[in-house]
């Protein structure tokens, strides 16, 4: 609804005009009901992960976002536009949904939507755990925003698109290998419960194998798409290609590398119920991205189209030196 409200406002604040601003009045809606779909959808997933099958809860996101990619490269390639992201978007929490609530039915006898069985004590425990996570979640959703309306103002609409496609792209490629690591969570916490020196070294040597993990797996796979990124989006956008797509994505492909690189340090937090670690990372994230911007836009906003990536990487850096360094730290507290 606030979406609706404020959509020519939003317009007006893109610098949007002609065909563009059409497409915008025409997506905006959309995108909205999307919105308050993906968090139902996410609610309900996390309902699995919850009733202790992180592992299916696991498959059905990265069911999601290979569906997500699929069809968004089919639509790209044949030509279609902004919207295939969209769409492509939509058809991958369809797709979680549908698994999520099939895969819970056969876990549990689950009533859903059942008004007399609120508890008002499970709510204030859900809360005071997930709060650092829902305003971690808000922040993320409000940044990439930000960095398209920098973008649109300074630099034109047409530097979302590449935006979008190398942020979104390379995103899309990190959520596939960081859906695995949220078994941790579970795994972790069951160590915790009997916090010591030695469950703390079983901690410690799970965040080292998904390390490992990540730097046998990922680095090679990340090395592969950064050297033949030109080819790939050659072949991908075919004629909607442009230039400014190869650096931009090689620069969203270190960013998401390293960005992977903290995600065991972060679901280690989780499992440890340090979450506010993970929001702190956030809020690190989103303040140095936002103060390189602003930096731009005020004495090189020329540049901003350019450098805009650069700011994203060097946040998601910062997020994850800060996240491993706290558990450097934890580390050095735990009695042996």
């Amino acid at each position: 609804m606030i979406i609706l409200l404020f959509k020519e406002l939003i317009i007006s604040a893109f610098k949007l005009g002609g065909t563009n601003a059409d497409t915008v009045h025409w997506l905006l809606p959309y995108v909205g009901v999307l919105s308050v779909y993906v968090l139902m959808v996410q609610v309900i997933n996390t309902v699995l992960a919850g009733l202790g099958r992180m592992d299916l809860a696991n498959y059905t996101q990265a069911v999601g976002r290979v569906v997500a990619v699929i069809i968004s490269v089919a639509m790209l390639f044949f030509g279609k536009g902004i919207e295939s992201l969209l769409i492509g978007n939509a058809f991958s929490y369809i797709a979680v949904h549908i698994m999520s609530f099939i895969l819970i039915r056969r876990q549990a006898k689950v009533r859903f939507l059942r008004l007399n069985s609120w508890d008002w004590g499970r709510l204030r425990r859900l809360m005071s755990f997930g709060g650092g996570v829902f305003g971690g979640m808000l922040m993320n959703l409000l940044l990439d925003p930000f960095n398209k309306l920098m973008l649109s103002r300074y630099t034109g609409v047409a530097s979302v698109t590449v935006y979008d496609i190398a942020y979104k792209t390379a995103m899309q490629i990190r959520g596939i290998g960081e859906v695995g690591f949220r078994a941790l969570v579970p795994e972790i916490s069951r160590f915790n419960a009997n916090m010591n020196g030695q469950a703390n070294e079983r901690i410690n040597t799970i965040n080292r194998k998904a390390i490992r993990l990540i730097l046998i797996g990922g680095l090679p796979f990340f090395g592969i798409l950064f050297v033949f990124a030109a080819f790939i989006l050659k072949a991908w956008l075919n004629k909607n290609f442009v230039e400014a797509l190869t650096p931009a994505f090689r620069i969203m492909l270190v960013a998401a590398f390293v960005s992977l690189l903290g995600i065991p340090a972060f679901y280690t937090h989780m499992g440890k119920g340090n979450v506010r670690y993970g929001f702190i990372a956030t809020i690190i994230q989103s303040l140095l991205n936002v103060t390189i911007v602003m930096a731009y836009a005020v004495f090189a906003p020329d540049k901003i189209g350019s450098h805009i990536f650069y700011a994203i990487a060097l946040g998601m850096l910062a997020s994850t030196v800060y996240l491993d360094w706290q558990i450097y730290r934890d580390n050095r507290n735990v009695p042996s």
